[in-house]
């Protein structure tokens, strides 16, 4: 018992040599691992290279974000964000007025709001640079995670850096708010005259909206959304959808055409292209949805799915859909393809099987009931396509 209480009152002298009011448990450093994808580029930290493709570098985390430099003979130069975004396990334990010889009970807070009780990833993983292709103006902003501890003056002096200069501005963001709320911190740092080029996939209310009022304010918005996924990206493919002023559109083409491997141009309406790509995101979700229920008749029956792997190497389906589209539109379906009895028909054979086991359907009983509602109208013996009737009348209205 006396080594017991010999030993706590030694803990408490050592900590009573500690600052009483402040000390912090959690450091204000914390050393991170920097990787850039990219083999030979050189990292620089304050203005300093620390590595080529890895570097260990000691942050300070009074600052909510920390900023690296990615340079590489023959690539574009890239800008990475590394931000505070989690709780260290120890979340800051602050030790305030500790006197054991004078009989005071010690006491602990923990401070839930410093800058310290946040943490770096122990990795920060930088991502592929772009090579040079005749457009060695250009840079690139990546931010590895939104950061929890920022305060808003840090957000506001990122996000005017990253424009500062430039003369054209490119966003791929979330939504609406995202872009509203980037730009708005971003118009800082705009150059006179700015061009503000848009990829997010928006509503085609916030595309009118935002066109009027960078226009009101001087700046060029232009809402380009695209098809492209990461690898159309680095490879300069894809499409690239654009409208509004044909002559501001003109001007810009050669530039997009560059990023992209198709821009497809729909005219003077400005949302008119927000409006393109969500009709073709609403075919690609009802897509899914289709082969998530095909997967379920699968999973139902037993079938392999190397058989249908077999099957869609030998039958693109997609091929069928201008077809599918003009017989729709064409307002004729009385010489049937594929007569709707005949395909209710077939739903309903479809939905035998997966009856017969808990199998989840995500748009097939749906689709049957549609069905049934234009047989019971006496359409029946029509193309299967007769489903799209009212909607073409609203349209041709």
């Amino acid at each position: 018992m006396k080594i017991t209480n010999y030993l706590g009152a030694l803990a408490l002298l050592a900590l009573s040599f500690l600052s009483s009011c402040g000390t912090m448990f959690c450091p204000g450093y914390q050393t991170v691992t920097v990787k850039s994808t990219t083999p030979g580029a050189h990292i620089s930290y304050n203005g300093t290279v620390v590595g080529d493709g890895s570097a260990k570098v000691k942050l300070k985390k009074k600052r909510a974000y920390q900023q690296f430099i990615v340079t590489k003979e023959g690539y574009k130069d890239q800008s990475y964000i590394a931000c505070l975004h989690k709780r260290s396990p120890m979340f800051a334990f602050v030790v305030l007025d500790l006197f054991p010889f004078f009989g005071q009970f010690s006491y602990f807070v923990v401070d839930r709001r410093a800058t310290r009780s946040f943490m770096y990833d122990k990795e920060q993983r930088i991502p592929a640079m772009v090579k040079l292709d005749n457009r060695a103006d250009e840079k690139y902003l990546f931010i590895n995670k939104t950061a929890v501890a920022a305060a808003k003056n840090d957000v506001v002096e990122l996000a005017a850096d990253a424009v500062r200069g430039a003369e054209r501005i490119h966003l791929t963001l979330k939504d609406d708010a995202a872009v509203d709320e980037v730009l708005a911190l971003a118009e800082a740092g705009f150059n006179p005259g700015v061009v503000i080029i848009d990829h997010t996939t928006t509503s085609t209310q916030g595309a009118e909206r935002r066109t009027e009022v960078w226009h009101s304010k001087g700046f060029t918005y232009l809402h380009a959304p695209v098809f492209m996924g990461p690898a159309n990206a680095l490879e300069s493919t894809g499409m690239m959808l654009v409208s509004g002023d044909q002559e501001r559109i003109a001007q810009l083409e050669p530039v997009l055409a560059a990023m992209t491997g198709r821009v497809l141009n729909f005219g003077t309406e400005v949302s008119r292209a927000a409006t393109i790509k969500l009709a073709g995101n609403l075919l690609l979700v009802a897509i899914n949805a289709g082969l998530a229920d095909m997967l379920s008749l699968t999973a139902a029956t037993g079938t392999p799915l190397s058989d249908l792997e077999a099957l869609f190497s030998a039958w693109n389906p997609g091929i069928m859909l201008p077809a599918r589209l003009k017989k729709m539109t064409s307002g004729s379906f009385d010489q049937p393809t594929w007569e709707l009895n005949m395909a209710r028909k077939d739903v309903g054979l479809m939905l035998g099987e997966i009856a017969q086991s808990d199998t989840p359907l995500a748009v097939l009983p749906a689709v049957a009931a549609e069905m049934d509602r234009w047989i019971a109208k006496g359409h029946g013996a029509d193309d299967y396509t007769v489903v799209g009737k009212d909607t073409m009348r609203k349209l041709n209205n």
